[in-house]
């Protein structure tokens, strides 16, 4: 094949696969756009800054394990069956699968992603447009041969990414950005290359910050000693007034203060802006109910394989990491947008294109405190931990915290459990029970439930003095207020025998997954935040819809607004179904307030009811596949969306 010819089936074969790299924000985008191969793969060049650009350290460059690429962390997928082979492992960033041999978008079945091994028919079909060969995958769709390679022992099969796990809670694992300015470099760099693009590791910088730390520290101690000295001398003053003028200040001051609020009642209050990313990150108001929303943060640092230091350990030879405002001389108007002191009041203002902004051969962009990545590889090099993310770039551990998913799960529903069902949510850890008399209406404390515990209801409900209750299994009582109750709706009319679909209700943030009529899954959600201010309004729209297409995992990102949203960017989303245009149920590992409203307008799911969910929809997502697409022939499960 020419060389042009093989350049146009690649560009064609890679902009077939939609969400290899799929960069989206629930509700901001009608459709998901193509891929975007912008830092996708690490450039092997020389730096423009001092020292010369190293080889790759003996981490990435040792010989992998056939099996840590194989199909042992897919045995969890749909198709569970025995088989020994041979496979097709995808060596490119991903290849699309085709129902024929041959590139027709109208004929897409999904894709593979690189380092997905699929079951594959031993030969290939058919060479027309694909010089290595269309071999059958799965036995379902096709995929050209110049895209991966049966050759398992091949030196791009052993470098590729390796496969998601889906038997953890979490596909992979997930680092939150702490720092603001942490770089991901395109490859390992050198020391002098690290003092260039991290100056806050000099050690002598750090000595100058440090100083000049501590003495703005001692005038600021200098400034409010000197204000309390004129406190006291005022005090002394006033108390040597005459005690007529004292009651004609104090009269003064009640007038004073009288007026002023009357001006402040007679002045509209304005909606606080609240700093915010996608799907609840850092959101700090919640849907308004008797209980305030889940204060507790799941970034906790999980110690890393062989590493006994913390997250902000010491990396070798460079000295520790900088703590919050240590970044540089903050505030100067010529210094980069991660170096200022009041970057977090303008953060709204910074792009995902400003990230990039002093990208080189070495750097590929800085990320913003929040941002998370997922991580392909650890290692040590140059005195220092290392993360290689899915993306293939590198970036710095001690700059991060590893994150856990929430190990909430919904219920199946069976014979110990049926509907109705609640679950106590919010920010309390537990919630009161009680015993009623209702021929008495008397209302006695008696026991306390816990946080995202099941419980079955009986369906019979009681108002007393304005206060509902629900009747559980057990007897006790509890109030409506504490709990979110399933109440699917009605079923489609035209609903086939055994066909799966999901019904979830915003008004008590509730999903329940079901076979024709018949309920087997009932669990919590966070649908998105609603807002009587149009650009802070992220409802999740109502209605009937279908699943369109199904990701193992896919990058979602966004810039800020001036309505107090602040740019985003979480790699690998895990679990992702999307539905209506870029509106998804999805897995939100980044909080746990499963009950509340929280989302840009996507139905969050905690990673373990996402999962599940997942590989109960349909189109079914086949051995190996990263991402799978519904056709005539394979409908994607409808989605119920209702108040």
């Amino acid at each position: 094949m020419h060389r042009r010819q093989l350049r146009r089936v690649l560009s064609v074969s890679l902009s077939a696969v939609l969400a290899g790299a799929c960069l989206l924000a629930c509700g901001t985008r009608e459709e998901p756009p193509g891929v975007d191969e912008r830092a996708e793969k690490p450039k092997q060049t020389h730096s423009k800054a001092s020292g010369a650009a190293p080889s790759l350290p003996e981490e990435l460059t040792q010989t992998a394990n056939a099996a840590d690429a194989g199909a042992e962390a897919e045995d969890a997928a749909v198709d569970a069956a025995p088989y020994t082979g041979p496979w097709f492992a995808v060596t490119k960033i991903a290849a699309a699968v085709f129902s024929e041999p041959k590139f027709d978008q109208k004929q897409k079945l999904g894709y593979i992603r690189n380092g997905g091994r699929v079951p594959v028919d031993p030969k290939p079909v058919s060479t027309t447009n694909c010089s290595g060969g269309w071999y059958k995958v799965n036995g379902v769709g096709y995929v050209c041969g110049n895209l991966g390679t049966t050759d398992l022992e091949h030196p791009e099969v052993k470098f590729a990414i390796k496969a998601p796990d889906l038997s953890e809670v979490l596909p992979y694992v997930y680092a939150r950005n702490a720092k603001m300015g942490t770089p991901l470099y395109r490859s390992v760099p050198s020391k002098e290359q690290m003092l260039t693009y991290e100056p806050y590791l000099d050690p002598k910088k750090k000595a100058e910050e440090k100083a000049k730390a501590e003495a703005e520290k001692k005038a600021k101690e200098a400034a409010k000693a000197k204000e309390q000295e004129k406190a006291k001398e005022k005090a002394k003053s006033d108390a040597a007034k005459d005690p007529s003028d004292d009651k004609a200040d104090k009269a003064d001051k009640s007038d004073s203060k009288d007026a002023g609020s009357a001006k402040s009642a007679d002045k509209p209050v304005a909606e606080k802006d609240t700093p915010k990313l996608i799907d609840g990150i850092r959101e700090k108001s919640a849907e308004k109910s008797d209980d305030k929303p889940d204060e507790t943060k799941s970034d906790k640092p999980i110690p890393k394989p062989g590493d006994t230091r913390s997250a902000s350990a010491t990396p070798g030879e460079l000295g520790d990491a900088p703590e919050a405002g240590e970044e540089g001389d903050a505030g100067a108007p010529d210094q980069p947008w991660w170096q200022q002191d009041n970057i977090k009041d303008k953060l709204h203002e910074v792009t995902l294109e400003q990230l990039s902004a002093d990208a080189d051969d070495i750097l590929a962009k800085r990320m913003v405190t929040g941002f998370y990545v997922a991580v392909d590889k650890t290692f040590r090099w140059n005195g220092r931990t290392w993360y290689k993310t899915t993306k293939g770039l590198v970036t710095p551990a001690d700059r991060f915290w590893q994150t856990a998913g929430s190990k909430f799960q919904g219920t199946e529903l069976g014979s110990k459990f049926k509907l109705p069902l609640a679950w106590a949510y919010g920010g309390r850890k537990t919630a009161p029970t009680y015993e009623i008399d209702t021929d008495k209406r008397r209302v006695s404390p008696k026991e306390r439930i816990k946080r995202f515990e099941p419980l079955q209801l009986t369906g019979k409900e009681i108002e007393i003095r304005g206060i509902t209750y629900s009747e559980m299994a057990d007897g006790q009582w509890v109030k409506n207020i504490h709990v979110r109750i399933t109440r699917p709706g009605a079923p489609p009319e035209d609903l086939k025998p055994d066909e799966r679909w999901i019904d979830v209700n915003l008004k008590e943030q509730t999903l329940v997954a079901y076979k024709g009529s018949t309920p087997v899954y009932a669990t919590l959600v966070s649908s998105g935040k609603t807002s009587s201010v149009k650009k802070k309004d992220h409802s999740t729209p109502e209605g009937e819809f279908r699943i369109r297409e199904k990701h193992v995992t896919t990058t979602m990102d966004g810039d800020g607004t001036a309505a107090g949203d602040l740019p985003y960017s979480i790699e690998d989303v895990p679990y992702v179904m999307y539905y209506k245009g870029s509106y998804a149920l999805h897995a939100a590992f980044w909080h746990s307030n499963y009950g509340i409203k929280m989302s840009h307008g996507c139905v969050n799911l905690s990673p373990l009811d996402a999962k599940w969910v997942f590989l109960f929809t349909d189109p079914q997502l086949p051995k190996g596949w990263h991402g799978v697409w519904a056709t005539d022939g394979r409908p994607g499960s409808r989605v119920r969306v209702h108040e």
